[in-house]
């Protein structure tokens, strides 16, 4: 009986196969001459295909033949297939093949107003087509022709991909995005003309879609605002970007945006600390830039408008990891905060960054440098509690950065190229500085500025030439190293705590009631070219110190006016003390002197009244000097004035020796000498070598003049006791002079000379 039923069922089952197959039987409609698809004398069987094709229908067109689309036609059988060898035209912009399944192929051209594929619609048409709108719905759909998209390609689900043949965006065409996807394999995309991109519906990536260099607007309208658009790699938007709806997660990629944003409340953006952002618009964008409070930070953002006067605004919270790059516009804060994060770094090359309705956190540590084109004032970026380094390297030399506030700058100061305006404000360098000659200061009276650095070796500090008055300097160095000066400059008060400053070919100049403090042998005003240290000197008040010294150490110069008006004076040293003030031979080389010279230069001119008052270390002293028998000698009119000067003591001040003079009324050099055996030559060329010095009976010259030379012997208020020629050797007889200081003089006409000499009792 179970057998029975079985092969009952069996029977019933291939009846029904049967009558499947008989109904399904495939017809072919061949079009063999050209005209309009309802037309059914341009089939071979004389019957138009119409609206639809039966499950295992097929149509061909056959070459030569144009056939022109006036309806809707649908198939969906999975063996219903259009073969096109010929040409395939829709008449109207309504009408739509539409292939929910089956194949398209054929070798000819298509030109239609729309063409829908389906989930298992294929496609193998290696021909020409012209298509106004496609949608894709395939889940994969290969092109191997040529194709053409006019109006808009609608990526709704499946995967099409390019695997032989090209496809093309034509101008203004679109292409929108919801689920499907678009590739690239064997194939071409040819998205040189402009073109937009929208994105619907769900979370999707970004694909080549964005990758063409005819891109222009891109929408972004997904279905809700917690959907994300992830960006695939690096993006350039040279059109609009329209954010409606949804998020745009930069992806760790690079969003470059070249004109407007326009944004709808509640979309945002994603960031991350690999993500970057580009602005390159030609005018101000029309939305505010909102991150997400969840993911609100960029590694790198760069505002570079194309119009100086546009400007990007942010609307939330934004912390940046690595570079802030402001390089032309203004980049404004219009709400939540912009965080630089630590170790960050903002670089104005000719942006502004401004605050409208935002704050500025800059309480990490932070670096600002400037390269900037022209000179400007700084902006908020200087005000961040945590800024550290600061690097001033403009294009142009004469360009400056202008102060807008007063700053502390704990790591590095580099001025490489331009300069740093301090506009008035107050300038304090706790870390390291690095210099070049065509980096400097610009100087304001109200402007203070303090070197407080473990080392100021190796760099030298220039000023502006036109700007170079200054308010205080405080040099501290650690290892004590000084402040190289490169060129003049004037400062209301000098602080030496912990080093000194070096002046080569250059003036530093005090105010008019600047001081000077904390110098000592180890940290002074040293000079080893042709400076100058120019102070303000008063009338009647206690000695103005000019802390001065060469490499070989320190030597200061009091000066003291004692009537007419308060007046500059200029005071150089040097470790030579020349015969002829500032030329000839160095007596320090021969001479019981001290191994230093003072230059003095009145700017007033004229007579003067001035003490003076010279100290000196022991290690100065040179060839047998005694400082208990010594004097300041003066250059003035051609000659050493050491013939005049009684000798003194030298007073012991701290570790050095002091000596003053009264009643002064020239400038020039000053020198200090002694009462041993001291050659006054003008010229080098009158030369003897007396002996003994001193002296108790018989003083003897060993000399050999090439004429006769007058000889005299002058006491020391400049009476002449005796006289005489002489040619060759020669001596003195000293035993009934009374003690005390004479001068031996010699004169021709090759010049002068003179010799101190000391009479001592028997």
């Amino acid at each position: 009986m179970k057998s029975t039923i079985t092969k009952f069922f069996k029977n019933c089952a291939f009846v029904t196969l049967l009558g499947f197959a008989g109904s399904a039987s495939a017809a072919t409609y061949t079009a063999v001459s050209s005209g309009l698809w309802s037309n059914s004398s341009i089939w071979a069987d004389g019957v138009s295909p119409g609206g639809s094709l039966g499950l295992m229908d097929n149509v061909v067109i056959n070459a030569g033949v144009n056939v022109t689309l006036d309806m809707d036609f649908e198939y969906s059988g999975l063996l219903n297939s259009i073969e096109v060898n010929g040409s395939l035209t829709t008449s109207s912009s309504d009408y739509m093949l539409d292939m929910t399944s089956g194949i398209l192929s054929g070798t000819g051209t298509l030109t239609l107003h729309n063409l829908r594929f389906g989930s298992i619609a294929t496609m193998t048409f290696t021909g020409d087509a012209s298509i106004d709108k496609l949608w894709n719905n395939a889940t994969a759909l290969n092109l191997s022709g040529d194709l053409e998209i006019n109006d808009s390609l609608f990526l709704d689900a499946g995967a099409m991909n390019v695997s032989a043949g090209s496809l093309t965006l034509m101008s203004n065409s679109v292409i929108r995005v919801d689920e499907g996807t678009m590739s690239v394999s064997g194939g071409a995309l040819n998205n040189g003309n402009p073109y937009s991109v929208m994105y619907v519906g769900t979370d999707k990536t970004t694909g080549i879609e964005l990758a063409g260099s005819g891109l222009s607007d891109v929408w972004v309208d997904l279905d809700n605002n917690m959907q994300e658009l992830y960006i695939g790699g690096n993006v350039n938007v040279e059109g609009v970007v329209h954010h409606d709806m949804g998020m745009i997660n930069l992806n760790g990629g690079t969003l470059t945006l070249m004109d407007d944003y326009v944004r709808t409340a509640g979309a945002n953006f994603i960031g991350s600390a690999t993500s970057n952002m580009v602005i390159q618009s030609n005018s101000s964008l029309s939305s505010s830039l909102v991150f997400d409070a969840d993911y609100d930070q960029l590694n790198d953002l760069t505002i570079d408008m194309a119009d100086a006067g546009a400007s990007t605004s942010i609307g939330s919270d934004l912390t940046i990891n690595g570079e802030l790059m402001l390089e032309d516009g203004d980049f404004y804060m219009s709400s939540g905060a912009l965080i630089m994060a630590n170790g960050s770094e903002i670089i104005v090359t000719d942006g502004d960054l401004m605050n409208s309705g935002g704050t500025f956190d800059g309480d990490n540590s932070y670096s600002v440098t400037y390269n900037g084109n022209a000179s400007g004032a700084s902006g908020i970026e200087l005000t961040g509690t945590g800024l550290n380094n600061l690097t001033i390297d403009m294009a142009n030399q004469s360009d400056a950065v202008e102060l807008s506030n007063h700053i502390i700058i704990p790591g590095s100061l580099d001025l490489d190229t331009g300069g740093v305006d301090l506009n008035g404000y107050d300038l304090i360098l706790d870390g390291s500085l690095s210099t070049t000659t065509q980096g400097w200061f610009g100087g304001h009276e109200d402007s203070d500025i303090e070197f407080n650095t473990a080392s100021l070796l190796g760099d030298t500090v220039w000023f502006s030439s036109g700007a170079n008055v200054f308010g205080d300097f405080m040099i501290n160095s650690t290892d004590g190293s000084d402040l190289v000066i490169g060129n003049n400059v004037e400062v209301g008060n000098l602080t030496m705590t912990t080093a000194g400053v070096h002046l080569r070919d250059n003036e530093l100049r005090l105010s008019s009631t600047g001081m000077i403090t904390g110098a000592n042998e180890n940290q002074y005003v040293l000079i080893n070219g042709t400076g100058s240290l120019v102070q303000n000197v008063p009338i009647s008040g206690p000695y103005t110190m000019y802390p001065v010294g060469t490499d070989d150490g320190y030597a200061p110069f009091g000066l003291q006016q004692n009537s007419g008006t308060a007046s500059y004076f200029k005071v150089h040293t040097h470790n030579l003390v020349w015969s002829n003030g500032t030329s000839g031979i160095d007596w320090a080389e021969d001479q019981a002197v001290v191994s230093r010279s003072w230059d003095l230069e009145s700017e007033a001119g004229g007579t003067l009244n001035l003490n003076v008052m010279t100290e000196w270390q022991d290690d100065f002293e040179v060839n047998a000097f005694d400082r208990n028998d010594a004097f300041i000698m003066h250059y003035n009119g051609g000659t050493w004035d050491a013939a005049s000067q009684a000798p003194a003591a030298a007073d012991p001040v701290g570790g050095m020796y002091r000596l003053e003079r009264e009643n002064v009324t020239t400038d020039g050099p000053f020198a200090v000498g002694t009462g041993e055996d001291l050659n006054v030559n003008e010229n080098g060329q009158i030369v003897a070598d007396i002996y003994p010095n001193p002296v108790q009976t018989i003083l003897n010259s060993e000399a050999s003049f090439d004429e006769v030379t007058t000889a005299a012997v002058v006491d020391a208020i400049g009476n002449v006791i005796h006289t005489e020629k002489v040619l060759g050797n020669h001596s003195f007889d000293f035993t009934t002079y009374p003690n005390g200081v004479y001068f031996v003089k010699y004169s021709n006409s090759k010049g002068t000379s003179s010799y101190r000499v000391v009479k001592t009792a028997l």
